[in-house]
């Protein structure tokens, strides 16, 4: 088939294939993330036992929401065990959580009102030395996973700081407790990500750059890249058409690239992606596909260890 025959049926497939909705010019593209630990990845029942410390439970509850949360293709990842049928689990998650405030003392010069009126609009301002406080929270939150025999698969400090600053009249008093919360959530979805994979979506943006094409061929693409806001097998279709006509250009090498990668074939898609990276335009978007291919990899590998165990 020549260029203008091949380049017609493009032109037929962006006219015909349609539809409801559209959105920008992506492919969505699913992938999966490695749990940092191989060990706790091959498992599936854990008992959530006993944090100690005085933010200890409540740390340990968030842990349980994030692991229950836990799924892949909509199923439950790990089963969940009360810590007294702990006996019965594959593994058992412990630890603790504590916080430690120090304050100093300091000052700061500041623009400050000195005279309001009786509507509180500020009539004067003064240059002034302020005595201000500043907090320093460490917020130490610790996890271990041990075999009912104790020996340990993984264990992590989430040791976290966080500064309060403020001046005293000038300022409101800060939230402690606000600031402990989000630190704790902060470990406790490092403890999620480091024990199970995680099944992520995305929508990654297909290259549209036409230099350096023919006329004829860019209409072509350019109709390709309209259409996945329809139709994305239909674009993806229309991008190997034009293959054989511009078989190295960097925008259409990487759009195929993730064509490949969201039907799974992974070889062509790196293929795909390491061509794309002779252009400087396309190296980061064609790395972090290959970055993203051996995550995903990487998971695949956890969960076959898994099926295993």
């Amino acid at each position: 088939m020549g260029i203008t025959s091949r380049i017609l049926c493009v032109g037929l497939a962006v006219a015909t294939l349609a539809a409801a909705g559209a959105h920008a010019e992506t492919l969505r593209i699913e992938s999966l993330v490695p749990a940092q630990s191989d060990e706790a990845a091959a498992l599936h029942a854990i008992a959530v036992d006993r944090f100690e410390g005085r933010e200890g439970p409540g740390f340990a509850n968030l842990i349980e929401d994030r692991l229950a949360a836990a799924s892949i293709d909509g199923q439950p990842y790990f089963t969940l065990i009360h810590s007294s049928q702990a006996y019965n689990a594959d593994a058992i998650l412990d630890g603790e959580a504590r916080v430690r405030v120090s304050e100093t003392k300091y000052t700061q010069r500041r623009n400050v009102c000195v005279e309001e009126d009786d509507k509180g609009k500020c009539l004067r301002r003064e240059d002034r030395e302020l005595s201000c406080r500043r907090l320093s929270l460490d917020v130490l939150p610790r996890a271990n996973l041990r075999m009912p025999d104790g020996v340990m698969v993984w264990s992590r400090n989430f040791a976290k700081n966080r500064v309060l600053s403020y001046c005293p009249g000038y300022d409101d008093e800060p939230l402690i407790a606000t600031a402990v919360d989000a630190a704790m959530a902060e470990a406790a979805d490092e403890v999620r990500l480091a024990l199970a994979p995680m099944q992520v979506w995305q929508d990654v943006r297909v290259m549209e750059s036409r230099k350096g094409m023919p006329k004829p061929v860019s209409e072509a693409f350019r109709g390709a890249i309209q259409l996945t806001k329809r139709n994305e097998r239909g674009a993806c279709e229309a991008f190997a058409a034009l293959e054989p006509e511009m078989p190295t250009h960097p925008s259409l090498v990487f759009n195929l690239g993730l064509c490949a990668e969201q039907t799974g074939d992974f070889d062509t898609a790196k293929r795909y992606y390491r061509a794309a990276l002779a252009d400087k335009k396309s190296d980061d978007e064609a790395q972090m596909g290959i970055r993203r291919i051996d995550r995903t990899l990487a998971a695949e590998r956890q969960l076959s260890r898994r099926d295993d165990f």
